[in-house]
């Protein structure tokens, strides 16, 4: 599968299969006030890039995202992710990220403080401004000081697979994963 093509199929099984996952747009509209929603897409296909996506509408907040690793990519590696990330990137719109996601990730923070077992099966990277991560790592408290433009910090699941090793079969594994964020 191809990324838009996983969009495709999380946006078909999270509705048929009864996912919570699938509430996702009208649990955003409830917090966020928004008038109008489309129920239908979690993940927006044309807004999927080459190697990644996130959720529709998730640019300004804690995001649903999958996707290769970039960096292991660029090492040769293959690597395919699924999880909730804080894209901290600075855009034509979206000036001063730092400002939206500092309180996003105080809360993140306050609630690993008080639930430190929720995430023990998932891993994290933070992937800084400044070059590639080290390492993947356990789920630790996020600095604040990585509350920087242009950091990327990832919590999920990996697997050693590229995107053709993607089946149907997997959307299943990631849309628990997504269920249980």
């Amino acid at each position: 599968m191809n990324i838009k093509q996983i969009c495709e199929e999380i946006n078909r099984v999270a509705q048929n299969d009864s996912h919570e996952f699938a509430d996702l747009q009208l649990i955003r509209q409830s917090i966020r006030g928004l008038k109008r929603i489309r129920e239908d897409i979690l993940f927006n296909p044309r807004d999927a890039k080459e190697d990644y996506a996130f959720h529709y509408g998730g640019r300004k907040e804690l995001q649903f995202n999958f996707g290769l690793v970039g960096w292991k990519k660029r090492k040769g590696e293959t690597q395919f992710r699924y999880g909730i990330a804080f894209s901290i990137e600075r855009s034509q719109y979206f000036h001063n990220p730092e400002e939206v996601f500092l309180p996003r990730v105080k809360v993140f923070n306050n609630f690993l403080e008080t639930n430190r077992s929720y995430f023990n099966s998932y891993k994290m990277y933070i992937h800084r401004e400044t070059g590639d991560p080290e390492d993947i790592t356990n789920v630790e408290k996020i600095s604040l000081q990585d509350v920087k433009s242009n950091t990327f910090i990832f919590i999920g699941k990996f697997e050693e697979k590229s995107l053709e090793e993607i089946y149907n079969s997997n959307i299943e594994t990631i849309l628990n994963a997504f269920d249980y964020c």
